[in-house]
């Protein structure tokens, strides 16, 4: 994160332009990898689920189904997030 001093803030020429660059707008507003981890958001609710089916000695083959709903939104979410993202940089 870049330090505030008036020589960083002097070269931006909008204060949103400077918020935006000096970090106070998100954490991680700015960064390349970000958007490339939004496929990860399934991966906890699948998790979770697999284990409880364990757990509960439930077939994988009767728990499938919830997996595709746990995968279809996921990756649904993953998709607007991702545009949101576009959109409003």
């Amino acid at each position: 994160m870049t330090t505030i001093s008036p020589a960083n803030i002097t070269c931006y020429s909008t204060l949103l332009d400077c918020i935006t660059r000096l970090g106070f707008y998100g954490a991680t507003y700015g960064r390349c990898c970000d958007m490339t981890r939004l496929f990860l958001l399934p991966l906890l609710p699948a998790l979770l689920w697999y284990f409880f089916l364990l757990y509960n000695q439930i077939p994988l083959k009767q728990g499938a189904r919830v997996f595709y709903w746990i995968i279809g939104l996921g990756w649904g979410l993953a998709a607007f997030l991702s545009a949101m993202i576009v959109l409003t940089r």
